[in-house]
This record gives C-alpha cells, structure tokens and sequence, in this order.
C-alpha cells in the first residue's frame, strides 16, 4: 500500500487523522521529513505533532482548518496517551452551548493529569514556569491544551451511552418534536462532561456542561479580565439546569469561583433555582469576602447608570463579593450619555 492509498482509504472510513507510527504495519516505510513537508505542502495532511497528523479531504484544500468535529477527539485521545479523560472547554465550550458573541480562533482543550506526549519538542510551554499550560501552533490550527491534576469525576452510577442530559426550557435544543438535531447532545460517564455528535459523519467530541464552562472561565485567569467573560457567563446561563449545578457543586474544588458564579447567575437571572443550591453549600461553611477580580475600571467613565448599579450592590453584598470596577458586559453595556448616572464607588 502506497501513503497516498492509506490517506483515500482512512478518509473513505471517515477516520481524519493517524499516527505516523502506524503506516508500518500496514507496509509504509517511515515517510522523511522531506516527504511530510512534501505532503502537507500538497494539502494532504496537517502534522500537528511527532507522531500525529490530520487528513485533509480533497474537498477541505485551500480551506484553512476542516472541521473542528472531524479530528478534535483524535488528537485529544491522543495527546493524553489514549485515555478519553478530557473535555473541550472555555471559550470553544461556550460556542458550542450557543454563546457565539465571541469568535473562537483558538482551541481549548482539558486533560486529565500531565502526559508525556504533551513533552514534545514541539508543544512549548507558554510560560516556562507554567508546567500545566501549552499552546500549539500548526498552520491554521491553534490550540490550548491545560492538564489538570482535578478532573470532573465519574458518576456513581452508569450512565447508559446516548442519554440526553436534562436541558432547560430556554435551550430548546430538540427543536419540532420528532426532529432529529444535526448534533445530538448526551451526557457521558462524567459529571459535567456532555458530548456532541454529528449525524452525518458520526463524528463527535466531549466538552464542558454549561455550569462547569462558567465557572472554568470564572477561575482561569489567562483568559482575561472578568468583563471579558460576564457576556459569556450570561449567555450560558439559559442553558444550566438544577441538575448540573448540583453535580458542579458536589466535586467542584474552588469555593471562591462558585461563589462568584453563584452571584453573576443571581445577577443575570435572577432565577432561585439555579443560584440557590451554590448559595446552600457554602453556607455550610461560610461564605468569607471575596474580590471578584483584581480587575481596574477600564471603561471610558468613572460613571455608572443608578438602577444598574445599586442591583449590583444589592446582589454583590448578599454573596460578600468585593467589586472594585464597573461591571460591563458586552450584551448590557452602560450608556455613558444616560442621565441617570452615578459615580462608581468600589462595594
């Protein structure tokens, strides 16, 4: 069998990806590096690492990534030598549930525990001292890859594959009863974890429940200030459900990032039943005086709009947040021109 065989036949079994340890045993002799940058000039692959690279379609050259769906759990699996504990998360995570205000150039990947293909030469660590955080860069392909030693926890008992999870009312994902989505959604063996498939190529990966994205971009700090999220977090909001909140507060370990979500869901929705269950387990301990970000005030003005503002008051001291900057989401901007204003003191 010729390279070029191998690559028709993986594509017609609708499998985008392979190992370049793997050609041996089906008679390829190991291809150079002359070879591989021959190949992926032609459009026939993207390396993206040693021993992994992506297959692209004679229908996807000249595009600059195929899609997203066709190879993400491939190389997850396999950047955490073949177990399937990850989840595709943050901002990635949170487009796929509907929270598309903010385009996603770079992908977001969470493993179980430090990998050694994760080594590599050719992943770096983006900050040296950083030995849970790596980026990767190949040709049209960005993505961020974080290893975690605390990872969303199996459930105690089985999950049968193909379950749909409990959604709200607003998510509306089934759409006219009866119709079959483009991308169904499943729970997984995992709290907090769902799946997405797609019909047509039976293609799928696993990624972050609403709950768990929030406060995922709640407690990471390299994703930006907090404004830079509460459009996010708002927007995900519709799609929790009682149901995976509590599975989020059962094994979540940071209480102050939960804390803090528990507010902005008091904030932005106002509905009990999402924020109440968060509110009832830290008061089992107490709920101490937390910064909601080091953040400064950024904005244009030192002024704020009355209404908007004494409701933050009001729900910030009911979760003890500390705010020392205005609050400006992207979907609830302050008009600065509004008569009714007030000048920003830090609560």
């Amino acid at each position: 069998m010729t390279f070029e065989t191998f690559l028709k036949e993986r594509i017609k079994n609708k499998k985008n990806t392979f190992a370049f340890s793997e050609l041996k045993k089906h008679g390829i002799p190991p291809l150079s590096e002359k070879e591989i940058d021959f190949y992926t000039k032609k459009e026939y692959i993207q390396p993206l690492l040693k021993n992994f690279s992506i297959i692209i379609p004679p229908e996807r050259e000249g595009f600059v990534q195929i899609p997203f769906m066709y190879y993400i759990e491939d190389f997850a699996v396999f950047s955490n030598n073949n177990k399937k504990s990850y989840y595709v998360s943050y901002y990635t995570a949170s487009e796929w549930h509907g929270a598309s205000h903010q385009r996603v150039y770079t992908y977001s990947l969470n493993l179980k525990n430090d990998s050694q293909t994760l080594n590599e030469e050719d992943i770096e660590h983006k900050k040296n001292n950083d030995y849970h955080y790596f980026y990767l860069e190949k040709g049209g392909y960005r993505f961020e890859i974080y290893t975690e030693h605390i990872f969303p926890p199996k459930h105690k008992t089985k999950i049968p594959r193909k379950t749909l999870p409990f959604l709200s009312e607003e998510s509306g994902y089934i759409g006219l009863k009866g119709v079959i989505p483009k991308f169904p959604l499943y729970r997984t063996d995992r709290k907090n974890i769902w799946r997405k498939e797609s019909v047509e190529t039976g293609h799928g990966f696993n990624f972050s429940s609403p709950s768990l994205t929030a406060v995922d971009l709640i407690h990471e700090k390299r994703h930006g200030g907090m404004n830079d999220i509460l459009a996010n977090v708002e927007e995900l909001a519709p799609e929790m459900t009682p149901q995976d909140i509590e599975e989020l507060i059962s094994w979540y370990p940071h209480q102050c990032a939960l804390q803090k979500l528990g507010f902005l869901l008091e904030l932005f929705t106002g509905k009990k039943h999402l924020y109440q269950p968060i509110k009832d387990h830290l008061l089992k301990n107490g709920i101490p005086r937390v910064l909601l970000s080091k953040d400064s005030n950024l904005g244009r003005s030192n002024y704020i709009d009355r209404r908007k503002n004494e409701n933050i008051k009001r729900v910030a001291l009911k979760w003890n947040i500390n705010i020392t900057f205005i609050l400006d989401s992207d979907l609830d901007p302050f008009s600065y021109t509004s008569p009714d204003k007030v000048e920003f003191y830090a609560y």
